[in-house]
């Protein structure tokens, strides 16, 4: 491809589309490893009360609906010799490591309020520095591939990494840095958090540099804004314009009600593992292990569904199989089928579900993006305008709904059930883990189900985006 005199544009080789993806690796870390301990930390290892954690996690959350979106407008209209993207993913390397590493180590002989302030704060910083770098760089998949099955492989390669390296650290937790240990020791006590939060924190700052290097040489190539003042009257007016599209607040809609599901069963598993199934840590650990090579067939099989059945389908049927397959073992229980714990039978099924649940809820997840993306050409189309920032401002915002607002319903969920506060594995009641393990169903079915209800309006399919393309082609000759 030659583009004004630049020459022939690089190669989107393998090597690049692993650097492109390798950069989710820190999304899956930080995503994964709040929605997983965070809530535990706070509430069952320091004592905080897990209402009040939700009520941090709630005003958090708030400041991201605001945040992103701007951040992903400025991008949008950032000139630089770096081009509009790389230099904000630069910048978020080191504050997101930093912010990571500091949310697992406040100061010993904190009271619940200064815990708060400091929840509150590490998170505020983790949210924003995280915009930085994922925002522009799952913005620069629709600028390097316009074609309609290839943004499915590269979104689900980024989705790849981002599991296995959020599930392979979550391990790690379990199995190395808060290791069970005969004396008492294990994920209900302080000891590991530290370390844990240092290692992660420097993991994030290595993947975040090496996947923003590994796609700078696409710079000249990659759509820029063009030469003018912006005011903030225009500035406003133009995301306005842009977010005047019913595409995308379907797939916004759909990916906030998706993560919820997400982060409420990522924040409350921790407590059916050790709590609800009564697993040892090195158990729990190998459930997490199991569902890596799961994520990776999956990330194989979604692109292939997609050019045989389209985005939508692949993404409604895996998503309600997986839903089926994910509340199977709890519901079960409730209905008093499941035999006790205990019991040869227990950790072999839930093995299989989360082998087998991991593999379609997965594949309907690593399409959603791609669907977002098509959303792009369809606004160009009716405005004018690229904006990629700005769309994957939802995405972005989607991700975080896991480790925030679904964390949120979690904790609500712990105080309505009235769980206990630092509590040891088999000391809680048989009455509040069943309340929570019908609170749970209920609630992952709900958001699962209207997500997917969502994801059925969506109106771009192969043949809208591949008019979207000629109509631009047009109109650019």
């Amino acid at each position: 491809m030659v583009s004004d005199g630049l020459g022939e544009r690089p190669p989107l080789t393998r090597r690049v589309k692993g650097l492109y993806g390798l950069g989710s690796v820190s999304t899956g870390l930080v995503t994964r490893s709040l929605s997983a301990f965070m809530l535990l930390f706070y509430s069952q290892v320091l004592g905080v009360p897990a209402a009040q954690v939700a009520g941090v996690i709630a005003l958090v959350t708030l400041f991201d609906t605001v945040m992103d979106p701007i951040v992903g407008q400025v991008s949008d209209n950032f000139r630089s010799r770096l081009g509009r993207r790389h230099p904000f993913m630069y910048a978020g390397a080191i504050p997101t490591g930093a912010a990571f590493a500091l949310l697992w180590m406040p100061p010993a002989g904190f009271s619940h309020d200064q815990l708060l302030t400091w929840l509150l704060v590490c998170l505020l910083a983790l949210r924003f520095s995280d915009t930085l770098f994922e925002l522009p760089s799952i913005s620069l998949a629709p600028e390097l591939t316009a074609q309609y099955e290839e943004r499915s492989v590269l979104i689900a390669l980024r989705k790849g990494f981002e599991m296995a390296g959020g599930y392979l650290f979550v391990m790690a937790g379990y199995e190395i840095f808060m290791r069970e240990t005969p004396d008492g020791g294990g994920l209900t006590v302080r000891d590991g958090y530290m370390s844990y939060g240092l290692v992660g924190g420097l993991l994030i700052v290595l993947v975040v540099i090496a996947s923003a290097l590994g796609t700078r040489k696409f710079v000249p190539w990659l759509v820029g804004p063009p030469a003018r003042k912006i005011s903030p009257q225009v500035f406003v007016r133009e995301a306005g314009q842009t977010l005047n599209s019913p595409p995308l607040w379907i797939m916004a809609m759909a990916g906030m009600l998706y993560s919820t599901a997400v982060g409420l069963t990522q924040s409350l598993s921790i407590y059916f593992n050790l709590f609800f199934w009564q697993l040892s840590q090195a158990q729990v650990a190998l459930l997490a292990t199991v569902q890596i090579p799961a994520s990776f067939l999956a990330v194989a099989l979604a692109p292939l569904l997609v050019k045989r059945f389209g985005k939508k389908a692949v993404t409604i049927v895996p998503t309600l199989i997986g839903l089926a397959l994910t509340i199977s073992p709890v519901t079960l229980r409730l209905m008093g089928i499941m035999p006790p714990n205990g019991h040869p039978i227990i950790y072999p099924l839930l093995l299989t579900e989360a082998v087998l649940g991991q593999i379609f809820l997965l594949i309907g997840v690593a399409t959603m993006p791609a669907m977002l993306a098509d959303v792009v050409e369809d606004v160009e189309v009716r405005t004018g305008r690229r904006a990629e920032g700005l769309i994957f401002s939802f995405e972005n915002l989607a991700r975080k709904f896991v480790s925030g607002f679904g964390v949120l319903i979690a904790g609500l969920a712990l105080t309505f059930v009235a769980f206990p506060r630092q509590a040891k594995p088999g000391t809680v009641d048989a009455e509040p883990l069943l309340q929570l393990g019908m609170v749970w169903a209920g609630g992952i079915s709900f958001f699962l189900c209207a997500s997917m209800v969502c994801i059925a309006l969506f109106p771009i399919d192969k043949r809208r985006h591949e008019a979207n393309l000629r109509w631009l082609a047009e109109a650019k000759a």
